[in-house]
């Protein structure tokens, strides 16, 4: 064969061998660059990071957070096990807490310098150097979260039963006032029936300031015991009822008829639901809020109106008034017990309606809430469950 056809034949070979082996070249380099990236990534990730093997139970490898999260050297840690760093076992016992490693679970490990530390960690299995039962380990450190979740519920504890003391202090100290109150009220009338005619003026004043001192604490202490009387109440058999609102509200808007009589005011509401609650406090709560709506009226004839609407399992209702509103800067106080926004000789009052209130929605899991501005009127929020 001519030598020149000869290498016009074999040129497109030897190109086509040359494109194939700097393609191999390429993806090589690719290769390489890629197990580089990926080596990189692991390195440097912020998450602590080891593998091993399944059955010898060898580390394999650790990143460097890991390094840092048992504070051995990498080349310490490639000699152990990951049963050395367990600071609880790892075996058929775990398994059987953990049957599914892959969904996460909390273990306790050890530190090189002896602190326990408490990891959440997820396995999987990677191929690793061509080992079938490699696993990659992440994990994160949940100690001081987990220390602090156990010290809130401790201080939770602690609240819910200094709570209670105080609860039961209110009640015994709300009862027991109750008879020497009774005393100086009686022995003030008694003062007043036979010697009130002999009376100078200012005997008489003082007198009467006795007369109105007893009844102002008598009130507190009513409200005081019906509102620790309430705080003793269990919440479950509140919720087991039902209460029909609208119903409720007709019935408090009557007994108080007579009084908007006189101011020419008006209460009316929408189409209410039933509630799960109990009957008693829902008139009292009902009661509670109308009254505060009339007595801190405007200048204007008041206007009461109750509206509600239902959310799924829960109820939002809403008691509008034309009042004189509240300043912002007070609503925190507002539902505080014994704190009055106005001076008792404006309003007269013990300071427990709106306590009592809060206590009573928050008993039946719900909340409430206000808003208002000065001689703009008031609207009072509260939640409450739906039968189910």
């Amino acid at each position: 064969m001519n030598p020149s056809l000869a290498c016009a034949v074999a040129v497109p070979y030897v190109l086509l061998a040359l494109l194939a082996t700097e393609r191999w070249r390429a993806r090589a380099a690719l290769r390489r660059r890629s197990r580089q990236e990926r080596a990189l990534l692991f390195m440097t990730n912020p998450v602590p990071i080891w593998i091993y093997d399944a059955e010898s139970r060898v580390l394999l490898d650790a990143n460097d957070a890991c390094v840092e999260l048992f504070g051995y050297r990498r080349a310490e840690l490639l000699r152990m096990t990951i049963d050395e760093l367990a600071a609880e076992p790892h075996g058929e016992f775990l398994q059987l807490l953990h049957p599914d490693p892959d969904a996460g679970s909390m273990r306790l490990y050890r530190r090189k310098d002896g602190a326990i530390r408490e990891l959440w960690i997820a396995e999987h299995a990677v191929p690793h150097e061509g080992r079938p039962s490699a696993r990659l380990v992440l994990a994160r450190d949940v100690t001081e979260y987990r220390r602090f979740r156990r010290q809130l519920a401790s201080m939770a504890g602690e609240l819910e039963r200094s709570n209670k003391d105080l609860e039961e202090f209110a009640y015994a100290a709300s009862h027991d006032l109750q008879e020497p109150l009774r005393k100086i009220s009686n022995f003030a009338e008694l003062l007043d029936d036979r010697s009130g005619r002999n009376l100078d003026a200012q005997s008489r004043h003082y007198l009467d300031r006795i007369k109105n001192g007893a009844e102002r604490l008598q009130s507190m202490i009513d409200g005081l015991f019906r509102y620790a009387r309430l705080a003793r109440q269990d919440s479950l058999s509140t919720n087991q009822r039902i209460s029909p609102m609208g119903e409720i509200f007709d019935e408090i808007v009557d007994d108080f008829r007579p009084i908007l009589a006189d101011a020419s005011g008006h209460a009316t509401r929408d189409e209410l639901p039933e509630v799960a609650a109990d009957p008693v406090l829902m008139r009292q709560l009902l009661r509670n809020l109308l009254s505060n709506a009339i007595k801190f009226r405007s200048e204007s004839p008041p206007r009461v109106h109750l509206a509600c609407q239902a959310d799924g399992s829960r109820a939002t209702f809403r008691l509008q008034d034309n009042g004189i509103g509240i300043d912002p800067d007070q609503k925190d106080r507002l539902f505080r017990i014994f704190k009055r926004l106005h001076p008792r000789h404006e309003y007269p009052g013990a300071g427990l309606g709106l306590a009592l209130c809060r206590k009573i929605v928050e008993r039946h899991g719900g909340s409430i809430w206000v808003e208002s501005k000065p001689a703009s009127g008031t609207t009072f929020y509260f939640t409450l469950a739906l039968p189910s």
